[in-house]
């Protein structure tokens, strides 16, 4: 019998069956490198503020307060505008919060009207600054979100005799003091009951709780 064939078969084979494993071993190395790689992004990601970008894991910073996102120069505005003269509107009032340093202010703007006379012609603009303490500023987070509640419930039809409430959150960009086209955020409830009362509790808290900077 001739086993020269067989031989030369047997060398083919381990050649191939060594090139197959040192091939395979290569693999496994790169493999094992990338699995270290992301372990280590992983172990980073979770042991930094980068793991903000995670789903459901959200960094937040409650060092400004409340309030902090007015830290950067965008302006709160409250406003409402009160059926005083019926399905003609009536006076308005704003509350402009916004930061200034280290303090959060909040001035308080009332134009007033003369049903029996004119009801768009303002006859008396009253102003006063104050500065927020920190359960205003809670209050006012209070006042977004019953805004923002009562805002998806509302199922009336609209019509011309209601208190109308908004919130506009401008950035500090817009360059308009109250409000623009395209705010960052905006809120908005037409009240045709009339006895919404949230926006008249946090005034009132302000009014009195806040401290009095100016009045004019």
């Amino acid at each position: 019998m001739d086993i020269k064939p067989l031989k030369y078969f047997i060398i083919i084979f381990l050649s191939f069956f060594s090139c197959e494993q040192a091939e395979t071993k290569k693999n496994v190395k790169v493999l094992s490198e990338e699995n270290r790689r992301l372990k280590d992004s992983i172990a980073k990601i979770l042991s930094t503020n980068e793991r903000a970008f995670q789903k459901d894991s959200v960094v937040i910073d409650y060092s400004k307060g409340p309030l902090g996102r007015l830290y950067y120069s965008d302006t709160l505005v409250l406003s409402v505008r009160f059926a005083d003269c019926g399905e003609f509107g009536g006076h308005k009032e704003y509350l402009k919060i916004y930061s200034n340093k280290e303090k959060f202010l909040c001035l308080f703007i009332n134009k007033m009207v003369d049903c029996e006379k004119s009801y768009s012609d303002y006859i008396k603009i009253d102003s006063t600054l104050f500065e927020l303490t920190e359960k205003n500023q809670r209050s006012v987070i209070k006042y977004l979100s019953e805004l923002t509640e009562i805002g998806m419930l509302e199922q009336g039809l609209s019509n011309n005799y209601s208190n109308d409430y908004e919130m506009v959150l401008n950035t500090a960009h817009s360059g308009a003091p109250f409000f623009i086209e395209n705010p960052m955020m905006s809120l908005y409830f037409q009240d045709d009951s009339l006895e919404w009362s949230a926006y008249i509790k946090l005034r009132e808290e302000i009014k009195t709780n806040a401290n009095n900077t100016y009045s004019k």
